[in-house]
Parts: structure tokens; sequence; C-alpha cells
């Protein structure tokens, strides 16, 4: 039980540690998507800002990026909505950077419901959709989140455009501003500044920044599947056959409910094999199927790094199944099977990789009974198992 206490007492160090720097979800994967490209558009134009010289590059296709799709909307505007462009977003660049650095400035809020805006031509289908009277965008989450880095540039600085005021005015899709004179001139200024927004970060590499946060693994996934590989603590169990090492693998299947909680059904098979008298060769299989719930703990804030999708996963369930132990000495075969069963605590720390994938290491303790009356065998109450392995979240 010494073991078993030990394990306890660790996991409760780990939740107090953890908890007093839990803030949030620890890194939902939106909330990365959209950080990422919020400071990809604040990069921008604090580069826009403090590089008045620069201006005549702005609303303009990169040589080094000819026949991009970002180019293409730049490319369509005349010379004088090129000039109106520039001239715009130069000057509304601090208001668009005092939105998003401010406390009280824009707040984004995700929803899973298809979005329209209402035009004089009727009512339009969109990815998102600003309030200018509430400071808010609303986004379309599934939608977001298809999109490519660069196009989630050009659609949130095309809201930020709705969110300040041009020509002492906040612009509507269909409004008409400067050379911009056709039915939905409005929409048709935000999309060039979108454009620009998004080719600059583009040219200058800033959408290059934060590739590795987006390729990384997030926690979001509701489903997990994992194999892990580890061998027991030295048991020392009753018997002339007490085999010291056992060693083997579990596979799990997890459906996390929501950030914290999940439940997994998995199965773990362990191994031994030793000889004694030099002769007598043993063999041991225990075999569990297991049901669990799952706590799970963000220990650091960053979701943009790899600590930040970090996080402990706490396990707290019951495992059953069948032990089996064969003796052999060249001449006599013995052989015996037993049902065994036992409550499974675990503690396992997932670091992430890329594209869905993870490691994790861990501990597994139990404390399962049973005995073979044929061979004079009874095992060690409780034992801790070490693991490592890989997970995909999907």
């Amino acid at each position: 039980m010494k073991k078993i206490f030990l394990f306890l007492w660790i996991v409760l160090i780990a939740t107090q540690a953890s908890a007093s720097t839990f803030v949030g979800n620890g890194g939902n994967s939106t909330d990365v998507e959209l950080q990422v490209t919020l400071l990809q558009i604040k990069k921008t134009l604090s580069q826009i800002q403090s590089q008045p010289s620069q201006a005549e590059n702005l609303c303009r296709c990169a040589e080094s990026l000819e026949g991009h799709q970002i180019c293409e909307n730049l490319k369509s505007l005349n010379a004088d909505q090129n000039k109106e462009c520039r001239s715009k977003l130069t000057s509304s660049a601090a208001d668009m950077l005092n939105l998003l650095n401010h406390a009280k400035g824009v707040q984004f809020i995700w929803t899973l419901e298809a979005m329209e805006v209402s035009e004089k031509m009727g009512r339009r289908e969109a990815e998102g959709v600003a309030v200018a009277s509430e400071n808010k965008i609303f986004l379309n989450r599934e939608q977001f989140l298809k999109l490519k880095d660069y196009e989630r540039i050009y659609l949130i600085t095309h809201e930020l455009g709705h969110l300040v005021t041009f020509d002492k005015k906040f612009l509507k899709d269909d409004d008409h501003i400067g050379a911009f004179k056709q039915a939905d001139g409005g929409r048709q200024f935000l999309n060039s500044l979108g454009s620009a927004v998004a080719m600059q970060s583009l040219s200058s590499g800033s959408i290059e920044d934060y590739s590795a946060s987006l390729r990384r693994s997030k926690t979001i996934k509701a489903n997990w599947l994992s194999l892990s590989f580890g061998s027991e603590s030295e048991r020392h169990d009753n018997s002339d056959f007490a085999i010291k090492k056992y060693s083997g693998y579990q596979m799990q299947y997890r459906y996390q409910l929501n950030s914290s909680y999940g439940v997994s059904g998995g199965f773990r098979q362990l191994k031994g094999a030793d000889t004694f008298f030099n002769e007598a060769h043993a063999e041991s299989y225990l075999k569990f199927y297991n049901i669990k719930a799952h706590y799970r703990v963000m220990p650091f804030e960053n979701p943009l790094t790899m600590w930040g999708q970090s996080h402990f996963v706490f396990s707290a369930g019951y495992e059953f199944g069948q032990a089996e132990m064969q003796i052999n000495d060249g001449f006599v075969s013995v052989s015996q099977q037993t049902s065994l069963s036992s409550p499974v605590l675990s503690a396992h720390y997932y670091l992430p990789a890329n594209n869905g994938f993870w490691i994790q290491a861990g501990l597994t303790a139990t404390a399962y009974n049973y005995e073979f009356s044929e061979i004079g065998f009874k095992s060690q109450s409780n034992q801790l198992c070490y693991e490592a392995g890989v997970s995909y979240g999907f």
C-alpha cells in the first residue's frame, strides 16, 4: 500500500501546483488560430504605422508573390482606388491597433450558426459580421478554421474596417467611399484593405512567425487514441515462481466531454517470464479491460507555445480481466487461469508534436489480488506501472 499512497501524494501535489497557474482552457484550437491571426495583423499594422516611407508599396501585389491568390483583388484596383486604399490604410492603422490592443477594444465571439448580413440588394451569407455599435466581431468557428492563414488576416482586417471611422462615419458594405463608387463600394474598399494587410504580412515574412503554433497539436480535439508501452516496478509475489519483471502495452480510446473532463475505455496487457531452478520456465500473462473517468489540467498559460498546449490527465476507474500462468520444466507442464479486478489510478503528462500527434508518459497504479492454488502462487497486493507512448487527437 505504500506505493499507492506515494502515487496519490504525487497526484495531489501535481494537481495543487497546476491549479495555481491554470487559467482558461489552456489552448483551445480556435483561440490559437485567432490569436495567431491577431498577432500577425498587429505586427503588420505596426510596420505600416512606423514606416510611412513604405506606403507606396501598400495595396499592390508584391513582385515576389506574383500569381498568389491574394494578388487578384489588388490587381483589380484602378489608380484612384489604389491611392485611396494606401491613404486610408495608413491613416486607419493606429485606430485598428487601438481596437486590438485596448482591453475594452474589439470583442470576438464564436458562433456555429450560419451568418448573413442585410444590404440594400438583399441578404448575403458572411463568414464574419461586425457590429460597430458594440465593438464586436462574430465569426463562424468552422469556416474560420478552414481558411488559410492569409485568408484569416484578410477576413479579420475587413471586419475591423467596419469598427473604425472613415470620413467620420462607420462604413457599411453597400456604402460608397472615395474612388470606390460601385454599389458595394464599401465592401470592395474593405476587401482591398484586407488584401493589402495580408499581402504585407506575406511579403514581410510576418505570416511565417507563428507557423509552428499553427502546426502544433492542440487540445481542442474530442477523440483521443493512445498506445503506451511500459513495465511494472519490481514485484515481490509470494511463490517459488515469483516473476519479478512484467512489461507490456496499453491501448485506449478517450472521449473528451469538455476542456476538463473525459471518459475512456481501454485494454492493457502485461507479460512476465523467468527460469527457476535452472530448468522450470515460467510465463505469466495479465490481460485487463478498463473504464476510466479523466480530469485534464493545463498548467501553463500561453497556448501558442509547446508548454501551453501540454497538459496533465489524471484518471480513476476500474479494470477487470484474466491472469494466466504456465510452468514447463521439459517434462511436466502446469497452467492455471483466474479472473482479477481492481480500481485503477493513473497520471500522465502530454507534450504536443505536430498534426494531432502527442507524446505522453506517466504512471498507472492498481491493487489487484489473485492466486494460483495449484502452483502455490499469491500475487503482491498493489503495483505501479511506468508508461510512455503516443496519442492522436482528432
